[in-house]
């Protein structure tokens, strides 16, 4: 038997709110870990969460789904095993489920040539990183409830500064300040607005969230135990 919140945490944290609806989940020495991209390629999600469960794959159809189910378990202890087709998700009181799975090769948000190290390669080809403040961003989730535009873009000074955009001259515009960060060249990098706010609301603090920024490269959020990469789309 085990707890269900952390996986439960990071179902969350792929899903997005229906911005990838599957997924596939690498079980392997009692930790869960999920790598998943969105169809249109832009969004990258990897994430892990502790699980004890027999190793191996197992395809997941409906994040949605699924995620409400465990969110129903949270604070329960949970034994989870696979019969065939099904997981079989028994808590220690309560109902019992049995999710039908997906063929993990079937499942369009996941590439096998990925491999385990696939962040950490993407992390060698910037400088600094920034931490990310919870009052900053929660200032920018608060203007994006106001109004939700298409695309928004960080920025990046000469003296390091570092603001985020939103809005376009013919709409109402935001300018959020995030803070400086050290060692990285002047930029401005635009991401999908629908892809970055339920990144930023997704984030948890006691993780140590830090931003990486690159001139022409993903906008990468990355915490101890959830990070995404968001692919940029032209300034044009």
């Amino acid at each position: 038997m085990s707890s269900i919140n952390e996986l439960e945490r990071a179902i969350r944290d792929v899903n997005l709110g229906d911005i990838i609806e599957e997924c596939v989940i690498t079980f392997e020495d009692d930790e869960a870990v999920i790598q998943a991209m969105d169809l249109t390629s832009s969004l990258y999600v990897e994430t892990t969460a502790s699980a004890e469960f027999e190793d191996g794959q197992i395809g997941i159809g409906s994040l949605a789904l699924f995620g409400k189910y465990l969110g129903f378990l949270k604070g329960s202890e949970v034994d989870i095993q696979q019969k065939e087709n099904r997981l079989i998700v028994k808590p220690d009181t309560g109902t019992i489920v049995k999710y039908l799975l997906a063929e993990v090769d079937l499942i369009p948000s996941f590439n096998e040539e990925w491999g385990n190290d696939i962040l950490t390669k993407e992390l060698e080809n910037y400088g600094k990183s920034m931490k990310l403040q919870k009052s900053s961003v929660d200032s920018c989730l608060k203007y994006f409830g106001l109004f939700t535009p298409n695309s928004m873009y960080f920025e990046v000074d000469k003296k390091g500064l570092v603001t985020l955009h939103g809005g376009k001259e013919t709409d109402h515009i935001f300018i959020v300040d995030l803070g400086k960060i050290k060692g990285v060249d002047p930029c401005v990098v635009k991401v999908y607005g629908k892809h970055l706010t339920p990144v930023l609301s997704a984030i948890d603090y006691s993780s140590h969230p830090k931003l990486y920024l690159k001139e022409d490269e993903a906008v990468i959020i990355a915490t101890d135990i959830s990070s995404w990469m968001l692919q940029p789309i032209s300034n044009e």
